[in-house]
């Protein structure tokens, strides 16, 4: 199953992608299944400067654009793996829990 959004504005928060993948899933989400594979993809990719206008009704939105680049600035001088998002940390546990057994 394949299944597509475009945005309407331009984006580089990993939250934003997130969010609308995770809307996308819910909808094929049947609990009786399994699954192997779930990915996002982006593409019409353009310049940084031209995405995540300012918004007045979302008063937060520089703060987690601030946020946003302070991980990535993190990750790209220490690491992909120095800060991770905490819904992250579930999983990595149950993956090293796995391997000890």
């Amino acid at each position: 199953i394949t299944r597509s959004l475009t945005l309407t504005a331009a984006t580089q928060m990993s939250h934003v992608i997130f969010s609308h993948g995770r809307v996308m899933l819910e909808k094929q989400v049947r609990h009786d299944r399994f699954w192997r594979l779930i990915g996002i993809g982006v593409d019409q990719l353009g310049p940084a400067d031209g995405a995540d206008p300012l918004d007045l009704a979302d008063p937060d939105k520089s703060r987690r654009q601030k946020l946003e680049a302070a991980m990535d600035s993190l990750r790209a001088k220490h690491g992909t793996t120095t800060i991770v998002k905490g819904r992250r940390l579930k999983l990595d546990h149950a993956k090293k829990a796995k391997s000890e057994e």
